[in-house]
């Protein structure tokens, strides 16, 4: 089977038939009621990944804690399998949760669609610019995100409880201080095959395996956060591998200790994250609000736009404050027929920003070229030290971030918190920012 295929699930049309004939007279009810009252459901976006889920449910609160009121009942639908089940109570605390399977969630939300009475947050454009820019939204986001609603929404017999797990199982007081770390694997995919539970049919995500890094580079950075004193948890799911390092402070959490809830926990607490490209890093960063370093990232066009002027500062101070939140440090794109690696001009003038696939790549002739030991040390050294107030600026990283930043610009791609490159990044290849 060739990278990227699916074998796709297939919905008996006798099955929906008879579904929407069962629920006829409860859908007729909801019309009726629905268009005297001019209500509408909006469902959130129907996904069983970490990372839209929470980026989803984030844009909703958000509008509402805006003060944006719409004649609109919230409606939280999430597969039976979501990877997160106490993440997603707590985003639709005090709204209406389904767990459904697509088979019955597909059919009921399409004819309340075709009527009129439902629409879906993911493809509303309009709820974000009915009363607000979407560069209002953005700038409310990061501006705030360490005040995320979710935060409230935790019960204090659970914070409780998982104090006590981080002081008793962990061994981590409140003086220490620990940042977490996900290196997304191969294991993690051949965990995330999602069988369905008809006809042994399976959906394989196989096709994004380029974002696969060795968690093995790693351990000069761990090392570094063990020399002043820190610890470090391994995130990921429980049927990845073991990590062994042998590094004082270094805590294998996913292999010995995951569970949902504990994941939530000890992410909130932690000082800063480290991690590659996953619904884990969106999950941090849009409900729990701590600033995480994305490694080993492929660039994207980018769907959450920054503007540096929304702070009211210079655009050197901004940047300085929007990498405490977010920077990136991407893989390095080597063009096989050129035998060298692409400028980011390259890179974001031709359809490689557009790429999902690992077989898109690799019929471009271009290797991805994972980040080093020495620059994942670099990257949460230079994290560490802007957090503490420690890490200068030089002016050549500022004429490197000017430059990078007119190139996107002049391609046409919004500056986001998917290219906020780091200063190590910039310093590192400046030969590739033309």
């Amino acid at each position: 089977m060739k990278v990227g295929h699916y074998i796709k699930v297939g919905v008996l049309m006798p099955f929906k038939v008879v579904l929407l004939i069962l629920f006829s007279p409860i859908i007729a009810l909801i019309y009726c009621v629905f268009k005297l009252f001019g209500i509408k459901f909006i469902f959130n976006s129907y996904d069983m990944r970490l990372g839209h889920i929470a980026e989803m449910s984030c844009v909703y609160d958000t509008l509402h804690t805006l003060g944006i009121r719409y004649k609109e009942i919230p409606v939280y639908c999430f597969h039976r399998n979501v990877p997160n089940r106490y993440l997603t109570e707590l985003i639709s605390k005090g709204k209406i949760r389904l767990y459904l399977p697509f088979l019955v969630y597909e059919p009921i939300f399409k004819i309340f669609i075709f009527l009129g009475v439902a629409r879906n947050i993911y493809a509303s454009s309009n709820l974000i610019t009915d009363n607000f820019s979407y560069k209002e939204i953005q700038h409310y986001l990061i501006t705030t995100y360490r005040r995320n609603p979710i935060f409230n929404k935790i019960p204090f017999d659970d914070i409780i409880k998982g104090q006590q797990f981080l002081l008793n199982t962990l061994k981590l007081s409140r003086d220490d201080w620990y940042i977490c770390f996900l290196i997304r694997t191969p294991d993690y995919l051949n965990g995330a095959m999602i069988r369905n539970t008809y006809r042994n049919n399976q959906v394989l995500y196989d096709y994004h395996s380029f974002r696969d890094s060795d968690i093995n580079k790693c351990i000069g950075a761990l090392k570094y956060i063990a020399s002043l004193g820190g610890n470090a948890l391994r995130m990921g799911t429980s049927n990845e591998k073991p990590f062994r390092s042998n590094i004082e402070g270094v805590i294998d959490y996913a292999t010995n200790y995951w569970s949902e809830f504990n994941d939530i926990i000890v992410s909130m607490n932690a000082k800063f994250i480290i991690s590659t490209a996953c619904g884990y890093a969106d999950m941090v960063f849009h409900c729990l609000g701590r600033p995480v370093v994305l490694i080993n990232l492929v660039y994207d066009i980018g769907l959450a736009s920054v503007n540096p002027s929304d702070y009211n500062l210079d655009t050197d101070k901004a940047f300085e404050e929007l990498c405490k939140i977010q920077m990136t440090y991407p893989k390095r794109y080597y063009s096989i027929e050129k035998d060298r690696d692409l400028t980011l001009s390259e890179i974001f003038s031709s359809d490689l920003i557009t790429y999902y696939r690992t077989e898109d790549f690799v019929n471009a002739g271009v290797e991805l070229i994972e980040n080093t030991e020495e620059e994942i040390t670099a990257v949460t050294k230079e994290m560490n030290e802007r957090l503490d107030g420690t890490y200068r600026v030089s002016e050549l990283e500022i004429r490197l971030r000017l430059k990078a930043n007119k190139i996107l610009e002049d391609n046409g791609c919004p500056l986001s918190m998917w290219n906020i490159f780091s200063g190590t990044f910039l310093l590192n290849h400046k030969d590739i920012i033309k």
